[in-house]
């Protein structure tokens, strides 16, 4: 189970990403990032949001509220996945 909501974090963070990242090119076809950079970027802040989005999650499930512990936990992974692609621009 662990697993899955590693592999989970991983894709909704990479997949927000890339969107926000195909969202800018658009705006400015000038820009440029470097991928192994952007990795590193969405792997820290998911490292970061983490304890804060495993967390809401629990509490979310103790209150038998299992889709609002679904949705805030991707909703936190996404926000990671947007944070590191900004960081990576900036890289």
């Amino acid at each position: 189970m662990l697993d899955d909501l590693a592999r989970i974090a991983a894709r909704t963070a990479m997949v927000a990403a890339a969107k926000y990242l195909i969202a800018q090119r658009h705006l400015d076809p000038t820009i440029h990032w470097n991928d192994a950079v952007v990795c590193q970027c969405i792997r820290a802040n998911i490292e970061i949001r983490l304890p804060k989005a495993l967390a809401d999650a629990r509490q979310a499930l103790d209150a038998n509220m299992a889709q609002t512990a679904r949705d805030t936990f991707m909703a936190e992974m996404a926000l990671a996945g947007i944070d590191g692609a900004k960081e990576a621009m900036n890289a």
